[in-house]
């Protein structure tokens, strides 16, 4: 005959049991919390790492751009500062050119000047010449005073003195309708003596410029 169960050792047998698949299903799921964890926490981090890397990135492109921005800043400011010291030192080297021109034509120049184009004109020509004068007031009277009265014999031209408001010093000369004059005024002369020397100094302006970038 088949003993009797024990009541209370089913009860235990049952409790161990409930209690086992209990702790097996926490551990579980406290794997399975601890892997999504593992997940979450990983994705965050790489979030946070490609954010902080982005962050990065961008400040660092905005540091080469504000760098960038302040070099050509500098740059230009150079070049404007370079420009206007050439502009000024061009204008200087241009009234010091048309200074020395209005000391250099005085009465005897202007003499000298004038018998040896007329001269050179009367020894192409076999007739008289009718010859234009232009020049200032002032050496208009000085010419009339001093030198048409002592050359008079050596000049067969007939020569006519003009005035001109835009002359100040020097004089244009040509013959008589024929629309060609010689300017050997003050601003003439320093025209054409500045083109042949402001190529030079230009040179010379550029060659600091290279000096101070090297």
């Amino acid at each position: 005959m088949k003993a009797p169960e024990n009541p209370n050792t089913n009860l235990n047998d049952l409790i161990q049991k409930i209690k086992s698949e209990g702790i097996r299903e926490a551990e579980k799921k406290a794997e399975e919390i601890l892997a999504e964890a593992k997940v979450t926490a990983s994705k965050i981090l790489n979030e946070a790492r490609h954010e902080a890397n982005d962050i990065t990135e961008k400040a660092g492109e905005e540091v080469k751009r504000k760098e960038l921005h302040s070099k050509k800043a500098l740059e230009q400011a150079a070049r404007d500062i370079l420009l206007t010291v050439r502009k000024f030192l061009t204008e200087l080297f241009d009234s010091l050119i048309k200074r020395e021109f209005k000391n250099v034509l005085t009465e005897k120049t202007l003499e000298t000047v004038l018998i040896k184009m007329i001269d050179g004109w009367q020894r192409d020509k076999d007739d008289d010449l009718n010859l234009e004068l232009f020049l200032c007031e002032s050496d208009r009277h000085m010419l009339l005073e001093g030198f048409i009265e002592r050359f008079q014999d050596e000049i067969k031209s007939g020569i006519e003195l003009k005035v001109h408001p835009n002359i100040e010093s020097g004089f244009r000369i040509g013959v008589k309708e024929s629309h060609v004059t010689y300017d050997f005024t003050d601003e003439g002369l320093a025209d054409v003596l500045s083109e042949y020397l402001n190529p030079r100094f230009y040179t010379f302006l550029d060659s600091l410029k290279r000096g101070n970038q090297e």
